[in-house]
């Protein structure tokens, strides 16, 4: 119980932190004008705070909304890790505060789970190998072929990025993404579109291989998490797939999702 009391808090506080957050990277305007708006956001978020869980996580509220903001604005290609940090709490925001879930039965709904755990993970890796590889490589040729890409136009930014987002993402963002993308948004908005939204949200290098290939993996992922009931080999495939494209990012095209 206190542990679940403890997630719901450290859920709120890093929310309402890496929203607003985002919020301010998005927004085209000086930093000094976004002050007042954020304080606001930052009012408004631990007042909530300190009235469920009382002042003392109502200070670490607010420090977390400060370290956010210091985040936001020294770190490289913070908005990247921030966003990842939205997919992964926002399921949990909505189930556990909005629909006031336990975070047993939150975990559940989004197909976590520790049942078949070697299998699933197993399944993933084969699917990835034998499935997706397979797909993105025939998309790849016919993309070349048809000379709708610069070949190696991606490679080449990718190659560029520094040494923690690539590490990032095979770590923590594969988890963050199929938990909002498989977990929450699949079973209500479908398959299709959500792979759809997924898709879109990697649309970052105007890339026609990198969007057909985001949408193929979002049909494999959300495909293996129907099949298997559970989000596990879609967590193992997705972690897989981007951290093959790293290790082959100087020498091939990716396509990391």
């Amino acid at each position: 119980m206190q542990m679940e009391r403890a997630f719901r808090i450290l859920v709120l506080l890093l929310s309402f932190g890496s929203i607003s957050t985002l919020a301010t990277l998005l927004v085209v305007i000086h930093l000094s004008a976004a002050i007042p708006l954020l304080f606001l956001i930052i009012a408004i978020g631990d007042a909530e705070i300190v009235r469920r869980y009382g002042k003392a996580a109502g200070v670490g509220g607010a420090l977390a909304y400060f370290a956010f903001m210091l985040f936001s604005v020294y770190a490289g290609y913070a908005s990247s890790i921030i966003l990842s940090i939205i997919f992964f709490l926002l399921p949990f925001l909505w189930s556990m505060e909005v629909r006031g879930e336990s975070l047993e039965k939150t975990l559940k709904s989004l197909g976590i789970g520790k049942d078949r755990l070697l299998r699933n993970i197993v399944f993933g890796i084969l699917a990835t190998l034998f499935l997706l590889y397979p797909l993105i490589i025939v998309e790849g040729i016919i993309i070349t072929r048809l000379q709708l890409e610069k070949v190696g136009m991606v490679a080449k930014i990718i190659s560029g990025l520094p040494i923690y987002l690539l590490i990032f993402s095979f770590t923590f963002a594969p988890f963050a993404e199929e938990i909002f993308f498989r977990g929450f948004l699949s079973d209500r908005i479908g398959i299709v579109l959500s792979s759809l939204l997924f898709s879109l949200a990697h649309f970052s290098y105007s890339s026609p291989s990198e969007f057909i290939g985001t949408f193929t993996a979002g049909m494999v992922f959300a495909i293996l998490c129907r099949k298997r009931k559970s989000l596990v080999p879609s967590i193992a495939a997705h972690a897989l797939f981007n951290l093959v494209e790293v290790m082959i990012v100087y020498f091939a095209k990716p396509v990391i999702v």
